[in-house]
């Protein structure tokens, strides 16, 4: 049977919702076999009620949630359900912290969203989400721990089953654009491409070495650092830089289901 890692509540994207997430224990089980339904409670030990059913891609925003009420604290827990044998496990409780009310923020977490909506309103782009934990690829050896395979089509180098999660739209607003760099060493001429920056909102939440797709040029990139700027446990805005990815890598190869 499988296991929970991490459970999270996060209220810090704004008033609108809360960002349930969680992660596995590694395995090499069949997850597509499960199904993951969320719970919530307003007591540690009160009555858990359904209130989502088959979580997709370890994470759902729980929109029902009050966050401008401070004095309403919500409890959740993940239920995990083997569809061969309906066996079933449950998560220990998980509830948000503690983020004192902030108008400004609430307020500049609008106009940033609007600023990218209707001011900028550049092409859209993907996020590919970096999968980190879960099921693990037929091409992991969980004695060597690590990957027998490079060009693995299954997990793409990641290690685990598909790679990256479904692409996530988003807007994002360029600081700069790519550009070549000539350099002199002993073996010769080098050109270097420098990296590109862009800030975007802060949800959903971007890390180091997921992917950002152009819907425009079709170009892949690879996050190479992540700043966020936070006011009062709210995560306004994004900067992300980024390098280019090489077409021939592997990296191109990763399905775009459901985007352009």
């Amino acid at each position: 049977m499988i296991s929970f890692k991490e459970l999270k509540a996060d209220a810090s994207f704004g008033v609108d919702f809360i960002n349930i997430s969680f992660s596995l224990e590694d395995t090499v089980e069949d997850l597509t076999r499960y199904r993951f339904d969320l719970y919530m409670s307003l007591a540690e030990n009160g009555d858990f009620k359904v209130i989502y059913c088959d979580i997709k891609n370890f994470e759902f925003n729980d929109y029902s949630a009050n966050l401008l009420n401070e004095e309403i604290h919500q409890y959740y827990k993940i239920k995990a359900v083997n569809l061969d044998t309906n066996e079933f496990i449950f998560s220990d409780f998980f509830s948000t912290p503690s983020i004192n009310a902030d108008n400004y923020s609430y307020y500049l977490n609008f106009v940033y969203n609007v600023y990218l909506d209707n001011v900028t309103n550049n092409r859209k782009m993907y996020l590919l989400k970096r999968i980190r934990s879960g099921e693990r690829c037929e091409c992991y050896d969980d004695v060597r721990g690590s990957r027998e395979a490079d060009r693995c089509t299954i997990c793409f180098g990641t290690g685990f089953k598909g790679g990256y999660y479904p692409p996530i739209p988003i807007k994002v607003n360029f600081a700069n654009a790519s550009s070549l760099t000539e350099g002199m060493n002993p073996s010769g001429t080098t050109q270097e491409e420098s990296q590109v920056q862009f800030w975007t909102v802060g949800y959903p939440l971007i890390q180091e070495n997921d992917i950002i797709v152009d819907t425009m040029t079709k170009d892949r990139a690879t996050v190479m650092s992540w700043q966020p700027s936070y006011k009062n446990g709210f995560l306004l805005r994004q900067t992300i830089s980024m390098n280019k990815i090489p077409e021939a890598s592997l990296f191109y190869k990763i399905p775009i289901i459901g985007g352009e």
